[in-house]
């Protein structure tokens, strides 16, 4: 079977390390496939456009964030290259990764007589897209019965049957753990160490993590003080860092910066707990690899986490208070 995936999220040259999830699925899949990478996102004008071996990328960038622009724009990137680029009698099978808004248009395929189906890894739509608005847009997406999502989790799944108002053919297929890098090196764990590890961006909570360490050394001597290290970049890092600076942490917390795979393993290895606070997780591929590595998780009880964090590997929060993460923490350092 040959297989066209075609996904709004992959890693790229500007940003290498995004959505490395999606990548480790398709390479994962079974038969002979390509890959398309179209993404509309909001800035300066500007056209990038890629292709090389099994991979294809058009990615564009606009200096709007209308809604119906970036729709618009996808689908038309997405008619262009189905129906003048590709061959699609070369292929069996279309794969979509992330709904929206790759399908916004997705009559036009009604047409296409393969077989469609669509990996769905996005936390909006438990937030309803951040709108109070219907979406019906959206939501009529799910009224073809012809697709078969397929979705990180149950917590996803749920969340977005929930959204189209309506029961979706479906499968639960976890996101993937490269268990080459990610497996328990049994190297030595420093004593009293904390690792944290993310793209940090709302729902992401990292200065709860901070503040509890804060509370756990403020008694503390030195030589007893828990160690955090903290991997990964984003939009939050001047909130982490201005925390660290005003509570005078630069002793206790390291901003390791983005990390590879490998450097992130090591990091899981030789932590005594890895550490994941936030308020919505669709699935939290970071805490399965800490999990590979052996490493005791603690996490917030929210979204997919409780599907595979348990008292065998780890605390799960009930909430995101300091107190709740202080004690954690302090019960297991």
């Amino acid at each position: 079977m040959r297989t066209l995936h075609i996904t709004s999220w992959y890693p790229s040259e500007k940003n290498p390390k995004e959505a490395l999830w999606i990548q480790r699925q398709i390479e994962a899949s079974e038969g002979e496939y390509d890959v398309l990478h179209l993404q509309v996102s909001t800035g300066a004008f500007k056209i990038t456009k890629k292709h090389q071996d099994r991979e294809r990328s058009y990615l564009v960038s606009i200096p709007t964030k209308h809604w119906r622009i970036i729709e618009l724009v996808t689908g038309v990137l997405l008619w262009y290259h189905l129906r003048l680029v590709y061959r699609l009698k070369d292929y069996d099978h279309l794969h979509f990764h992330i709904t929206y808004p790759l399908l916004t248009f997705f009559r036009f395929l009604r047409t296409v007589q393969l077989r469609i189906s669509v990996s769905e890894h996005w936390s909006a739509y438990h937030f309803n897209f951040n709108s109070t608005k219907p979406l019906s847009r959206i939501k009529r997406i799910f009224t073809d019965d012809r697709l078969h999502f397929i979705f990180v989790s149950q917590a996803l799944a749920n969340d977005v049957e929930r959204f189209a108002g309506r029961p979706l053919n479906y499968t639960i297929v976890p996101n993937l753990v490269d268990k080459s890098v990610f497996f328990n090196a049994k190297a030595e764990k420093t004593p009293r160490s904390i690792f944290m590890l993310s793209y940090w961006k709302t729902p992401k909570r990292p200065l709860v993590v901070l503040q509890a360490v804060f509370e756990i050394n403020r008694n503390r001597p030195t030589d007893q003080k828990v160690q955090l290290r903290i991997g990964g970049y984003g939009p939050q890092m001047n909130e982490i860092q201005s925390f660290i600076d005003k509570h005078e942490m630069a002793d206790v917390a390291v901003l390791t910066g983005a990390l590879t795979s490998e450097e992130a393993a090591h990091e899981m290895n030789r932590a005594q707990i890895f550490a994941h606070c936030s308020d919505y997780e669709t699935f939290s591929v970071v805490c399965a690899e800490a999990i590979a590595c052996q490493t005791f998780v603690v996490a917030s009880a929210v979204g997919g986490i409780p599907e595979f964090v348990n008292d065998t590997n780890g605390f799960l929060a009930i909430n995101n208070e300091v107190e709740t993460w202080k004690d954690l923490l302090g019960r297991k350092l």
